[in-house]
C-alpha cells in the first residue's frame, strides 16, 4: 500500500481513500476491514483501494486471487464467468456521446442471487 501511495503522490495524486484486504468469507459482502484471520489454501483474497489521483481523478482499484495452489471451485468458476461477462457487456456501452444516465440504464446487471 506505501508503493502504491508514493507513487500516487510522485505523479501528482493527492491521497489514499480506501484501503481494504481480507480474505474467505470477509470478501463478501464487500467493505469489511482486514482482521487476524488466518488466509487458508483456497481463500478468495480480496484488495481494493480507492484514490484520489492526478488532476483530481477518482481511481478504484481492485483485485481478487486465490490463495495457495487449489484449483477455483466450480462456483468460483461460474461467480467469475459471470461478472466477467457482466464487464465486458458494458464495457461495450462506453462510447463517445453516451451520457452516464444512458449508460446506467443499457448496463447488463448481475442477477440477486
Amino acid at each position: 500500500m506505501s508503493h502504491l501511495h508514493e507513487a500516487n503522490i510522485e505523479l501528482g495524486g493527492e491521497w489514499i481513500e480506501t484501503r481494504l484486504l481480507n480474505s474467505g468469507p470477509r470478501t463478501n459482502p464487500w467493505y469489511q476491514e482486514a482482521s487476524a484471520r488466518v488466509i487458508e489454501n483456497g481463500h478468495m483474497i480480496a484488495f481494493n483501494s480507492d484514490l484520489i489521483g492526478p488532476h483530481g481523478y477518482s481511481a478504484d482499484i481492485s483485485r481478487s486471487w486465490l490463495a495457495g495452489d487449489r484449483r477455483a471451485r466450480d462456483d468460483q468458476r461460474r461467480l467469475y464467468a459471470a461478472a466477467h461477462a457482466q464487464v465486458q457487456a458494458n464495457i461495450e456501452l462506453f462510447r463517445p456521446g453516451m451520457t452516464l444516465r444512458e449508460i446506467a440504464e443499457a448496463a447488463t446487471v448481475l442477477p440477486e442471487r
